[in-house]
C-alpha cells in the first residue's frame, strides 16, 4: 500500500517483490520508508530473490520474518547488496545463497545473507537458519559481508552453514556475523548452530564473529560458531580472525565459546579469542577489556 510521501506498507512476500519491481526509482531515495505489516505472510516458498541493489531509506521489518527463499546473484549480493540507510526489526529465515562468480580482490566481493555491504545501520536483525557459500575471494558473513557502518543488537542463530571453496585466491575474510568490519558492532552474536567451513584460499582469515576487523569497535558481542578447515592454512580466532589497526581499536565485554578444528598443518596464527592482533605496517594500540574465551581448539597449528 502506498501511503504517500514514499511511505509504503507491505502485507506479503508478493507485495514486497511487486513494490521493488514497480517502484524501483524510489528505493534509492533516502526518504523512502518500507514497513512490513504484522499480519502479513512473508513465506516466499522457495522463490528466487533478486537483491535490492542499493537502499538508502528505512526498511522496518516490524518484527516480521521473510523466509524460505534463494538469493539469485552471480556476483556480490545479499537480500540488499548495498545499504546506506536503516534496516531494522527484520528476520530472514532459511535463506540460501551460492555464487560462483570470479572477481579480483576481496573488497570487490562482499556477500551476506542480509546485506552484502553495509554503510548505514543494521539494528535488531536476525538470520535464523540457512546457508551461504562462495568459491572466490571475498568478504563473507552470514549477516553482513563488509561493514563500514553500525551493526547493533543483531544475531545469527539456528543452523547456518557458511562455506568457502574452489579458486579462492588470497586472503578471503569470513565471519559468522561479518566478514570484514571497519565500523561498529554492538551487542550482537553468533549461535552454536553456526558452522564455518574453509576449503580454499591462502592465508584465509576467519572468525566466529568477524573474519577481519580493521579499526572496528566491538562491544558486548559473543560468538559460539564452529570453524573447520580442510588442509588449507588459516588465521583463525573464536571471536575475530585478525584485528588490525592504524588507529586505536577497542574490544570490550566480548567472549567466544565455540570451536576451531584444524586439518593439516601450516596454520600460522590461531587464538581462542583473536587469531592475530597486529598491523606491522601501521601499528596502533588494541585495547581488550572484560573479554574471555572458552573456545576449544583441536588439530595441528604451528603457533597457538
Amino acid at each position: 500500500v502506498d501511503n504517500g510521501d514514499k511511505n509504503y506498507t507491505v502485507y506479503s512476500a508478493e507485495g514486497l517483490s511487486n513494490l521493488l519491481r514497480y517502484e524501483a526509482d524510489y528505493i534509492t531515495d533516502e526518504n523512502t520508508v518500507i514497513t512490513l505489516d504484522g499480519e502479513g505472510d512473508f513465506d516466499m516458498r522457495g522463490a528466487d530473490w533478486t537483491p535490492i541493489a542499493e537502499f538508502r531509506g528505512t526498511f522496518d521489518g516490524n518484527g516480521q520474518t521473510i523466509s524460505n527463499f534463494k538469493i539469485a546473484s552471480e556476483g556480490s549480493g545479499g537480500f540488499i547488496t548495498l545499504n546506506s540507510g536503516l534496516v531494522e526489526n527484520l528476520t530472514l529465515a532459511n535463506v540460501e545463497f551460492e555464487t560462483n562468480s570470479v572477481m579480483d580482490g576481496a573488497d570487490s566481493n562482499p556477500n551476506g545473507l542480509l546485506v552484502a555491504k553495509n554503510e548505514g545501520t543494521v539494528s535488531k536483525c536476525v538470520v535464523d537458519g540457512g546457508a551461504i557459500s562462495i568459491s572466490f575471494t571475498g568478504n563473507l558473513g552470514a549477516l553482513v559481508g563488509h561493514n563500514t557502518g553500525v551493526v547493533a543488537d543483531s544475531k545469527v542463530t539456528g543452523n547456518v552453514d557458511i562455506s568457502t571453496g574452489g579458486n579462492m585466491g588470497a586472503n578471503p575474510r569470513t565471519g559468522g556475523l561479518i566478514g570484514y568490519n571497519s565500523g561498529t558492532i554492538e551487542r550482537s552474536s553468533v549461535g552454536r548452530g553456526v558452522s564455518i567451513y574453509i576449503n580454499g584460499g591462502s592465508g584465509a582469515n576467519v572468525g566466529g564473529l568477524v573474519g577481519w576487523n580493521q579499526n572496528g569497535k566491538l562491544t558486548g558481542c559473543h560468538a559460539a560458531a564452529s570453524i573447520t578447515t580442510n588442509e588449507k592454512a588459516i588465521l583463525a580466532g573464536g571471536l575475530i580472525g585478525v584485528t588490525a589497526s592504524s588507529s586505536a581499536v577497542e574490544i570490550t565485554a566480548c567472549y567466544s565459546t565455540g570451536s576451531i578444528t584444524l586439518v593439516g598443518t601450516g596454520h600460522s596464527t590461531i587464538g581462542g579469542l583473536i587469531g592475530k592482533g597486529a598491523d606491522e605496517w601501521n601499528p596502533a594500540a588494541i585495547y581488550i577489556s572484560g573479554c574471555y574465551t572458552t573456545t576449544v581448539i583441536t588439530g595441528f597449528p604451528q603457533n597457538v
